[in-house]
């Protein structure tokens, strides 16, 4: 269960890439062979009416017709898995699963907070129209202070108030993500068995797991998909991800498992090896 939030990431870009591959040779793959069956049409041959060939003929056009639209779909797979990898790749999103999530939102939050400064401060020097003074701020430019102090500029010269309120929100956010995510550092993941069911934080991958046993039934695969329960098959598990409710939305659904179901359902022990202190907690 052990995740590599770099080699995650590095696999994800390269199944789209290879994704991306496979579709567009396919994509070719069926261009050819709807060219070919066309040639295989006179030019300007048209479908004989009544004629005992009218049938397979039509039928042959049909599929010609078909490889060629199934050649644009693939077409169409190949651009949208060659996006997804691009924008996997240049993705500067912070995840929680990335070890230096941490060390990366204190460092967004620092450039937020040098960034409401820095518009605060000019905001004040473009009110005095005092351009020598604007030019001492750090990373102020000629160029800055002309596209500021423009009267066509949308809300008017300067930073508006929104852009400082925005501004400012984003770090309210960043700071009560660091917060949460410092609140989680400090307490040891939980790992409990609940109807022998195992229900496990699993910080390195950001995400909360239910171990079963085996398959659930539907009624209980539609009360998880409905908390955002998705099954990982490489991990053997339902999960989710990580967050301040997650696990006890993960602890009621197995709780309100009916007897029967939970022992049916119960985390097999090659499950539970990697753990030397599960908590049991009562069935009730």
């Amino acid at each position: 269960m052990k995740h590599n939030f770099q080699e995650r990431k590095e696999n994800r870009i390269n199944y789209a890439l290879e994704m991306a591959e496979k579709s567009q040779h396919q994509s070719n793959m069926l261009y050819t062979e709807s060219a070919r069956m066309y040639a295989c049409i006179p030019p300007g041959q048209p479908i004989l009416i009544g004629h005992y060939s009218e049938k397979s003929d039509r039928n042959f056009r049909n599929k010609a017709w078909n490889k060629l639209g199934q050649s644009v779909q693939k077409q169409e797979a190949a651009k949208y898995y060659a996006d997804k990898a691009e924008m996997i790749a240049n993705n500067n999103s912070i995840f929680s699963d990335d070890p230096e999530a941490l060390v990366k939102l204190r460092d967004k939050l620092s450039g937020l907070e040098r960034n409401q400064d820095f518009m605060k401060k000019a905001n004040v020097f473009l009110k005095k129209r005092d351009k020598a003074g604007f030019l001492t701020l750090p990373t102020a430019t000629p160029e800055l202070w002309d596209e500021i102090s423009s009267l066509s500029r949308f809300g008017g010269p300067g930073y508006a108030r929104f852009e400082l309120s925005n501004n400012n929100s984003e770090i309210r956010r960043v700071k009560q993500r660091i917060a949460d995510m410092e609140r989680m550092e400090a307490t040891p993941p939980r790992d409990e068995i609940v109807k022998e069911i195992r229900i496990l934080e699993n910080r390195e991958a950001n995400r909360l797991q239910i171990f079963f046993g085996s398959k659930p039934p539907e009624e209980v695969r539609q009360q998880l998909k409905k908390r955002g329960f998705k099954y990982a098959p490489s991990q053997n598990a339902w999960q989710r991800h990580l967050n301040n409710s997650s696990f006890f939305l993960g602890k009621e659904i197995v709780q309100s498992l009916p007897d029967d179901v939970a022992e049916k359902l119960k985390t097999p022990a090659s499950l539970l090896e990697d753990n030397n202190d599960i908590i049991y907690l009562p069935a009730a």
